[in-house]
């Protein structure tokens, strides 16, 4: 049987995922594996909060005037606009 070997490496998260189960394995504590995915734990149900929350009031819909941060302003000025 020919094997293709992909040379991929898996993520930090599913180390990290390894690192835990081993440290539960040791300890005997129980920890929520990052790797596992959002399937794996309980969901909540925010129906009825949901129903309390009005999405098309300002607190949502109006962001605070900013002018955004200035050394990033200065940066696409610097870069796009050098004689402005």
């Amino acid at each position: 049987m020919r094997i293709n070997l992909s040379r991929a490496t898996f993520s930090s998260i599913v180390g990290i995922g390894q690192k835990v189960k081993k440290a539960a394995k040791e300890t005997g504590n129980t920890y929520i594996e990052l790797n596992r995915g959002v399937n794996s734990v309980v969901a909540i149900d925010l129906t009825e909060i949901h129903k309390l929350i009005d999405f098309n009031s300002k607190e949502f819909q109006l962001y605070a005037p900013n002018l955004g941060l200035e050394s990033l302003r200065e940066t696409i000025a610097k870069e796009y606009f050098p004689t402005f």
